[in-house]
């Protein structure tokens, strides 16, 4: 899917453009693997591991969250699809359902205040001014 979606891109737009797209992406989904890996060594008590068929699971779960319409940030598909896809590993599904929706919305909510506050507290401006003046 993700092939076929940079294909019908690359018609629109040149390679070079969506080089930078493309690698933040995958720095996304690297970062969002590692915190997973934590996370499920700190539920399991063991050390962490990259190669953790759970972070799998979590990862396409997040992508059919991602992609299910009507369901904003796949609140609740996210974390059936994970359950399911995980098995039965005790409580430690859901628990790492729960805490990696928990661990989701953080994100959600940090990285939005640290880049104001590495802007300093300066609005962007640019179109919204132009916006204004309009």
């Amino acid at each position: 899917l993700g092939l076929a979606a940079i294909a019908v891109a690359s018609r629109q737009f040149s390679l070079s453009a969506l080089r930078r797209p493309l690698l933040l992406t995958l720095a996304f989904f690297l970062g969002f693997a590692v915190i997973l890996a934590l996370l499920f060594a700190l539920l399991r008590g063991n050390p962490p591991q990259l190669s953790d068929p759970l972070g799998a699971a979590y990862l396409v779960a997040w992508i059919v969250g991602f992609l299910t319409p009507g369901a904003p940030g796949g609140l609740g598909v996210r974390e059936a699809v994970f359950i399911a896809l995980a098995g039965s590993d005790g409580p430690l599904p859901v628990e790492a359902a729960l805490l990696g929706r928990l661990v989701s919305t953080l994100g959600d909510v940090a990285f939005p205040a640290m880049t104001y506050l590495l802007a300093g507290g300066q609005e962007r401006t640019g179109s919204r001014q132009s916006d204004r003046e309009a």
